[in-house]
């Protein structure tokens, strides 16, 4: 197996869900939203954290990614090794950025987060050499 396809209801993955299962080079979706919604239990239970590149639509992940306003939590590695990735904008709700959850988005130049932001976890922008801007508004 290369390449996984992940259903828009999924909803939750559990921790380590994806342990010795580095072939995975693919994690296809179909909506960028229902993505964001995804409770990754762990940074190992996200097929991206080794490695797989993330596609939406049969495009990589690319560009400004916008995250939903009812998403509270971004999930560990949610858009680890999304190189091609330039910004995100987080949306009202967003109050926990988990690990990892865009390292290696080397692309990465513009971060905007919200008000009401609670907490920050390790590594979550590690190796985003790109990274110029990065907007917390005071809560």
């Amino acid at each position: 197996m290369n390449r996984i396809t992940f259903p828009a209801s999924l909803r939750y993955v559990g921790s380590n869900a994806y342990v010795d299962t580095t072939n995975i080079v693919e994690v296809c979706i179909s909506d960028l939203d229902s993505w964001c919604r995804i409770h990754f239990a762990s940074c190992e239970a996200n097929p991206l954290y080794f490695g797989a590149t993330l596609f939406l639509n049969g495009d990589e992940v690319s560009g400004t990614v916008i995250i939903p306003d009812d998403v509270e939590r971004i999930s560990p590695s949610l858009f680890e090794g999304c190189s091609k990735v330039s910004e995100i904008v987080s949306g009202k709700g967003v109050k926990y950025i988990c690990n990892r959850a865009f390292c290696g988005c080397a692309a990465l130049s513009k971060i905007s987060l919200s008000l009401g932001l609670k907490e920050i976890q390790c590594e979550a922008f590690c190796d985003c050499l790109s990274l110029r801007h990065l907007e917390i508004p005071v809560s």
